[in-house]
């Protein structure tokens, strides 16, 4: 039995998209609320036509394409004669590039860019050299003042993470893992990625610069799918120009449904509801990330709490007049763990779903096991208690309290 947990600030990795499309919005229930956190404030398309999607892109820098002519996004840092500039001809895509001149010093191009610790990235980039000198990407760790290594390692001493002397443009690809919580000893970090030329007469080109997540679960909290529309969930190198891989087919269950697949590394991912719906859908929150599977499973015993918001009024004769507030019910989880020897795995519950969840913060999504259809998405209480009953026993027990859901008949 597994036990897949996603907790804390961007998770969803929707939250930090550089773009989110949609078939059409309507005024008042607009994309926004599809990644605030809260499933009871829902977005809503436009219209009820057939295939409604909803497409983001996950590139985690702003204008990778560097296209525009101030490399607007990308800080300068320049020693001796060294120079940045728009590259308008030698291009690898679109109409311009950056170009590094390392003159007598060097010449670069930075953007920082705010991650989860322990979280999974690709590098997506394209450079060049001119006749002479090295194009350079460095990926540097704020927080623990650490380079990523080619070999996708972090070390000390300054390095970097992918190189080019070619004289044309050369795809350089690499998948790697910010340093965990226990390194970082933060939820989120900084990292600072570079673009470079070193050494004298040096000349390097740069283009499509991209840093984006891997991505192995997409969850829909609060909806009003019908099952006559199969929700489908889609990946791309290319915005689904061409490109368009199937991820993962699900069937929608209420009050909300998952799916967690193979991990794949694209830049575009596409939540597509085929056919035509009964209405007009809506979702109350649309998430994609990647979840984890626990190292210690919860005991065999879990109580699942379901409540249904509503509005009651009884008169004397005890007639009663129920008026629901939500479609569904709102779901609360308390799950029992057990930690026999082993004190690491007690620090990644306190610190992979407590602390990264900010103690409620943040919302926290669970399954609590793996080949079942209930995910809950909702969020911890203030407090919790680790009673260490011997040596190296550990207990605790977690309550999920389930986020409200989309209000019954907007």
């Amino acid at each position: 039995m597994s036990l897949l947990y996603g907790s804390g600030q961007y998770f969803n990795v929707i939250e930090q998209a550089l773009s989110v499309t949609v078939s059409d919005e309507d005024a008042t229930f607009v994309k926004a609320y599809l990644t605030d956190g809260k499933p009871s404030l829902r977005f809503k398309f436009g219209t009820n036509g057939a295939d409604r999607k909803v497409t983001v892109d996950l590139c985690r820098l702003i204008n990778p394409g560097l296209e525009t002519t101030t490399l607007a996004s990308w800080t300068q840092v320049v020693t001796g004669t060294g120079a940045t500039a728009d590259e308008g001809t030698i291009v690898h895509s679109g109409s311009h590039a950056l170009k590094c001149t390392a003159g007598t010093g060097t010449a670069a191009r930075y953007q920082d860019i705010t991650v989860r610790s322990g979280q999974r990235l690709y590098l997506d980039a394209w450079c060049r050299a001119a006749s002479s000198g090295t194009a350079r990407i460095r990926i540097y760790n704020l927080t623990t003042a650490k380079y990523l290594t080619s070999a996708a390692a972090w070390q000390t001493a300054s390095t970097d993470a992918a190189t080019e002397t070619g004289t044309s443009y050369v795809q350089k690809t690499l998948a790697f893992t910010v340093e965990s919580w226990a390194t970082c000893q933060a939820s989120t970090v900084t990292l600072r990625v570079t673009l470079a030329c070193e050494g004298a007469t040096g000349i390097a080109y740069f283009d499509d610069v991209c840093v984006y997540p891997a991505v192995n679960f997409c969850a829909v909290i609060g909806h009003n799918i019908a099952p006559i529309v199969v929700p489908e969930v889609h990946s791309s190198t290319d915005n689904f120009s061409s490109s368009d891989t199937t991820e993962a087919t699900m069937t929608p269950l209420r009050p909300a449904f998952y799916s967690s697949f193979t991990s794949a590394t694209k830049r575009y991912w596409q939540l597509k509801l085929s056919g035509t719906n009964v209405a007009t859908p809506y979702i109350g929150e649309l998430v994609l990330g990647y979840i984890e599977t626990a190292d210690v499973a919860q005991r065999y015993e879990w109580t699942l709490t379901s409540k249904q918001p509503n509005v009651r009024y009884e008169n004397m004769g005890r007639e009663a007049w129920v008026y629901r507030q939500t479609q569904d019910e709102v779901r609360d989880l308390r799950l029992e763990f057990r930690w026999v020897q082993d004190s690491a795995q007690v620090k990644a519950f306190r610190d992979e779903i407590l602390r990264r969840s900010g103690f409620g913060e943040f919302p926290v999504i669970i399954v609590p096991y793996h080949l079942e259809p209930e995910v809950i998405h909702g969020r911890v209480p203030t407090e919790n208690e680790i009673k260490r009953i011997l040596l190296d026993v550990w207990d605790s027990d977690l309550t999920i309290m389930g986020n409200g859901l989309p209000t019954s008949g907007l």
